[in-house]
């Protein structure tokens, strides 16, 4: 009976974590959460869809080990954030890859159906993850929020981020900030 055994170990391994499927949306996020320890699953709306409002959700589960599961849609970088501030671990899961792994619709697509698909698919190993770059990645060295170029080192097999200035052309020297945003270069 190894299978069995296997089986058990896999269960003591996840007892007591929360795995979440978060389905986030510009005005509001769908949440839906397994306690491992107690097998209770139930779901909630955060809304409005920003910072103090996931902030007040992830609250309620004070200290708790947290699995999180969300789509590489608008708005993710500020939940994962907050997922990161309580010490969660956050999955960024690929959009497109994702919607494959639903298969043929038998029904609607809802929120819950979506919040429910990501947090199946992390429970089973079988979410398509994005990377999630660092936060240095996330704003220009202004401030201002800018493109930044990232790039994925192949050869070596490491992640990198990479800031590129923009230059004019030929001369190799940057374009000060403020002609950049007014659209001067």
């Amino acid at each position: 009976m190894p299978n069995g055994m296997a089986m058990e170990d896999a269960r003591a391994a996840v007892a007591g974590v929360v795995v979440m499927g978060l389905d986030q949306h510009r005005a509001q996020i769908t949440a839906e959460w397994l306690d491992t320890a107690t097998g209770e699953v139930a779901r909630t709306r955060i809304a409005p869809a920003d910072r103090q409002a996931v902030w007040r959700f992830l609250a309620r589960f004070g200290g708790r080990q947290l699995e999180v599961a969300l789509e590489a849609a608008t708005g993710w970088r500020f939940v994962v954030e907050e997922l990161a501030a309580v010490g969660a671990v956050a999955h960024l899961a690929e959009a497109a890859q994702t919607s494959a792994l639903r298969g043929n619709k038998k029904r609607a697509k809802t929120d819950r159906s979506d919040a429910r698909h990501l947090r199946e698919l992390l429970m089973t190993e079988r979410l398509p993850e994005s990377w999630i770059p660092p936060p240095i990645c996330s704003t220009c060295a202004h401030g201002c929020g800018c493109v930044t170029r990232l790039s994925i080192s192949v050869a070596s097999g490491r992640s990198a981020c990479r800031r590129s200035s923009t230059t004019t052309a030929g001369s190799g020297s940057p374009v000060p900030h403020d002609q950049r945003r007014a659209g001067v270069a």
